[in-house]
């Protein structure tokens, strides 16, 4: 038999998934194959990682790069064994940075630990900023430690830095001060 593979999509991003798809053909007027169609992953490229479901050709992708995935079909009483190959992108994925709540208050000269949380657990460093409102803080840039200054509100941003498998992040939150 002729063996074609084609793809769900040909680049996923980390994190992501997508399903090969193996076709077996007979050239002429005889009968169908039916040797078993088996799927696997035949390189990584590029600090590429990625599982493949033998079964069922579904890939989750782990680490950005490229992969080769091959689809082989077994011989059966009719047909030598035949194979087919399909190179996958994998892009950086998105982290996605969240608060606990939706919002926070503190009184002045108060401090509070404000962190947010990454939705991937090797997404990149975060980082806190200040966007000055009608109130005034001071916040640690690494730990998300808050001091109230002047009443009012200020906006408080973490954002989450680029890495080789994931796009640069941010997510911000409102933070009012009482006197």
């Amino acid at each position: 038999p002729s063996l074609a593979l084609s793809s769900t999509s040909t680049s996923i991003p980390v994190n992501g998934t997508a399903t090969v798809i193996a076709t077996s053909s007979v050239v002429g007027a005889g009968p169908a194959s039916t040797g078993a169609i088996t799927y696997g992953i035949i390189s990584f490229l590029g600090g590429a990682s990625a599982t493949i479901q033998a079964n069922t050709g579904v890939i989750t992708a782990t680490a950005s790069g490229q992969i080769v995935v091959a689809a082989f079909q077994a011989s059966d009483a009719n047909y030598t064994s035949a194979s087919a190959s399909i190179t996958i992108d994998i892009s950086a994925g998105q982290q996605v940075l969240s608060f606990g709540a939706a919002s926070y208050t503190l009184l002045t000269n108060q401090t509070q630990t404000i962190t947010a949380t990454n939705n991937v657990g090797n997404g990149g460093a975060i980082t806190y900023s200040i966007t000055a409102g009608s109130g005034s803080a001071t916040v640690n840039d690494i730990t998300g430690q808050i001091t109230g200054i002047a009443a009012g509100s200020v906006t408080l941003t973490a954002q989450a830095a680029a890495t080789s498998n994931y796009n640069a992040s941010s997510t911000s939150v409102l933070v009012t001060i009482y006197a």
